[in-house]
């Protein structure tokens, strides 16, 4: 098995990718990490229940972390609420509290949002290439859809990315541009654009492939919710049937097979809770946790 672990950004308002994410990238992971905040990044209460479900249904590592509402968390890159680039860290900050559960054995990293599902088979073949060796950072080229799983748009879209684990050190995910910015930052070498070995993508990514109710949840809770009038533009956008353009971003959509349908996920009514492997933190153990592993590697 290769040594690549997988970091997961997730809340409950993208229940319904979450066991999609976390099977499809089963067969290769040696590790699965999912950071949880215990609040959405707008500072509202998550959902108790759905993250208990979250917990009792999926076989990784979960580590729930709590919401500061003054100041995001780092050691030497401490952002507080005044920054203007608050809101925008949080999803660093996730993939950060990750990485601090990183086993010994691990040499790379893939991030991925839990909206970006894996083509399994196709990226295990693109792994026995052994390329990614060759590189400190990788982003892939993956598909993008609108409103259902069969709108995909006729352009790649490529947030997806892979690091080994020495160019991840310290604090260096804590950037506000997030995984780009972490692959702009790195100085050793680097590739753009990758797919698969047929010359396309390896990743779906199902962001506005929910329900009208859960956009909006999406938009107002999320650390980008400030980029636009999104509330706006999903309403202009869903006053009328799909055109086969979007209003969000101006790309144009195409029909294709459904690799998978999120829209099929039904949500359950009651859970038997279990979260065994389930790790709780505060401040206090995160800041502890990264100077040990700081000192580990000095």
């Amino acid at each position: 098995m290769h040594p690549i672990a997988v970091i997961i950004n997730y809340c409950t308002n993208d229940y319904r990718f979450l066991r999609f994410c976390v099977d499809h990238v089963s067969p290769f992971a040696k590790q699965i990490i999912v950071p949880v905040c215990d609040h959405f990044f707008d500072g509202t209460k998550e959902n108790r229940f759905l993250l208990d479900c979250s917990y009792a249904e999926n076989l990784c590592s979960f580590v729930e972390y709590p919401y500061d509402s003054q100041d995001a968390y780092g050691v030497y890159r401490s952002i507080k609420r005044s920054s203007p680039h608050w809101v925008y860290f949080w999803h660093s900050t996730s993939r950060y509290i990750g990485s601090l559960f990183l086993r010994d054995d691990i040499e790379y990293v893939l991030f991925l949002d839990v909206d970006e599902i894996c083509d399994t088979k196709r990226f295990l073949q693109w792994l026995d290439t052994q390329l990614y060796r060759q590189f400190e950072a990788i982003k892939f080229d993956g598909y993008f859809y609108f409103r259902e799983p069969c709108f995909a748009a006729t352009s790649y879209q490529g947030s997806m990315a892979m690091f080994s684990k020495a160019a991840i050190l310290g604090e260096r995910l804590l950037v506000k541009e997030e995984r780009l910015g972490v692959f702009l930052e790195c100085s050793g070498n680097k590739i753009a654009h990758v797919r698969g070995e047929d010359d396309l993508p390896l990743f779906h990514h199902y962001s506005w492939v929910r329900p009208f109710d859960e956009l909006l949840n999406k938009v107002k809770r999320w650390g980008h919710h400030l980029d636009k009038n999104w509330h706006a533009l999903l309403h202009k956008e869903f006053a009328a049937p799909f055109r086969g353009f979007d209003l969000l971003y101006g790309l144009d959509y195409t029909t294709v097979p459904s690799f998978c349908n999120p829209l099929s996920v039904c949500f359950p009514e009651h859970v038997d809770k279990k979260d065994a492997h389930v790790t709780y933190v505060d401040r206090s153990f995160i800041k502890q946790r990264a100077l040990q592993r700081e000192l580990f590697l000095s």
